[in-house]
């Protein structure tokens, strides 16, 4: 088996040469193939996303074209696409920040090795990224503009602790928790936190009624003001 693998490390790319200190029961050789033939289908295409990096994208060509792609001539590719799509960035940049209502939320991005954030505001028809070296307000700004226009759906990140109450609103999942915290409470804070859970699942359910095509978004606006008008009845008359 080493023989082979010597001799097969020679005439293949993808097999790197193997020296052994002492005996091996199993030294298996490379489970990728030298000749790798170009999916017939789309459902041959490789199912995990490709990570932000240039040579897992030339990977990823060579695998399913096969042509030989320098990291120069996809670096020059990037250029030209950012390019292209600049004009069409920054529409999605202004009718995101001018929407009545958008959602928010960040998550850790790499750039050039060093730690950034990724930033997305969308709507229900456009979708704005963003990616800058801060997640507090400085990316907050960079993301939804120096002055917020509209109503802003997030988590409780600090940064957004500055937007007036009119203009921000906590997302459901979060009330979840918060609610079940109540329950685990005890004491008068539980039956707060039971009520609001129940009115909770209805939100949730009406949403998959949505998303799975049953109802239509006219409706759903609809009877959502049944299960907001509770919850706010129920804060208010325990609160009272």
């Amino acid at each position: 088996r080493r023989g082979r693998r010597h001799r097969a490390s020679r005439s293949c790319p993808h097999v790197s040469p193997m020296r052994f200190a002492g005996p091996c029961r199993d030294p298996r050789p490379s489970s990728r193939p030298c000749h790798r033939p170009a999916p017939r289908s789309h459902d041959e295409l490789p199912q995990r996303p490709i990570p932000p990096d240039q040579r897992a994208v030339r990977e990823f060509a060579e695998a399913v074209f096969q042509p030989s792609v320098s990291l120069g001539t996809i670096v020059a590719l990037e250029r030209q696409t950012c390019a292209a799509l600049a004009g069409a960035h920054d529409q999605a940049r202004d009718a995101v920040r001018a929407a009545p209502v958008k959602s928010t939320d960040e998550t850790g991005w790499k750039r050039d090795g060093s730690r950034c954030w990724l930033g997305i505001a969308a709507t229900a028809s456009v979708a704005f990224f963003v990616v800058h070296v801060q997640r507090g307000k400085p990316g907050r700004k960079a993301l939804l503009g120096e002055v917020v226009c509209g109503v802003v759906i997030s988590d409780r990140w600090s940064a957004y602790h500055g937007l007036p109450l009119d203009q921000r609103q906590i997302g459901w999942a979060h009330r979840k928790r918060d609610f079940q915290k109540c329950v685990e409470r005890g004491g008068v804070g539980r039956m707060v936190g039971q009520s609001s859970l129940a009115v909770v699942e209805d939100v949730f359910t009406l949403r998959r009624d949505f998303r799975q095509r049953r109802i239509k978004r006219v409706s759903l606006q609809e009877q959502l003001e049944t299960p907001a008008e509770e919850l706010r009845e129920s804060l208010v008359r325990r609160s009272g």
